[in-house]
Formats: C-alpha cells, sequence, structure tokens
C-alpha cells in the first residue's frame, strides 16, 4: 500500500516537472528550422519548410520574387511620385497564397502559424509586415534618391 501511493506521488511529481518544462520552453516541443523574408537585409518575417521545400529555398524563391518586384516598381520613381505594391491574401486556395503583384509570393501553410492562430490570419498578418516594411522602403528610396536594395 505504501509503496502504491510513493509510485503515485512519484508520477505525480514527474508528470508536473514534465508540463513545466513543456510550458517554460516551449521550443523543446516546436523545434524547427526557419528562414527569413528580408527586405534591404532586414527580416520581415520567418519561415518554416514544408513538405519537400526546405525553409531556406522557400525563402529564397520568396525574396527573389520580392526583389524583382520592388527592384521594378521603384527604379523609375521620381521624388513627386507614389507607387505602391499590391500585397494580396488569396484564400480561394487549399493553403493561403501571398501574392505581390499578382505574382504567387508564398504559401502559408500549418507549420508556418502560431497555435491559435489560422492560416488566413497569419498570412494576413505576413501581408500587412510585407505592406510596412515595402512603405518604409519606398519612403528611404524617395527621401535619398538611391535604392540599394539588397533582399538575399
Amino acid at each position: 500500500m505504501i509503496r502504491m501511493l510513493r509510485d503515485r506521488l512519484l508520477l505525480t511529481v514527474v508528470s508536473i516537472i514534465v508540463s513545466w518544462f513543456l510550458i517554460v520552453f516551449p521550443a523543446w516541443a516546436q523545434a524547427t528550422e526557419t528562414a527569413p523574408i528580408l527586405i534591404d537585409g532586414k527580416v520581415v518575417f520567418e519561415i518554416t519548410p514544408s513538405g519537400q521545400y526546405s525553409a531556406q529555398k522557400r525563402a529564397d524563391d520568396a525574396n527573389r520574387t520580392l526583389n524583382r518586384v520592388i527592384t521594378n516598381s521603384f527604379q523609375p520613381l521620381q521624388a513627386n511620385q507614389q507607387q505602391s505594391i499590391s500585397i494580396n491574401v488569396d484564400s480561394n486556395q487549399t493553403l493561403p497564397i501571398l501574392k505581390i503583384e499578382g505574382k504567387h509570393l508564398l504559401s502559408v501553410t500549418p507549420e508556418d502559424t502560431l497555435q491559435g492562430r489560422s492560416l488566413t490570419q497569419q498570412a494576413q498578418l505576413w501581408a500587412t509586415e510585407l505592406e510596412r516594411a515595402i512603405a518604409q522602403e519606398r519612403d528611404l528610396h524617395l527621401r535619398t534618391g538611391n535604392f540599394p536594395l539588397e533582399l538575399t
């Protein structure tokens, strides 16, 4: 009887300790590779692997598309012009797709989202972050007259 109570107490203590570590150190439960989406060398957000594609491969592809669209849009800008770049979320697919100027930028996967956030919410958040970063870069370009864009 005493041995059984001792074993239950030990099991309870071990369970509490393990639960505490998983709460305090959630990265242990969800450690994963990430890679940055960049505008002019500044991290806008980070993405994770998806299926056969590593996080770095996904980021490289998205950064290449970002670089091409931003460079093409901002090169001809003059001080009196305002150029906006459209960022949209296409939710008509299985996975939401971030599009820049109508071009596929990135599919948002379940691995990219935080617990409790939907795929569409994550896509909208990233679209807002991209819009903000692009606007800051456009304003810098208009103020300085140069556009030293380095995304990768």
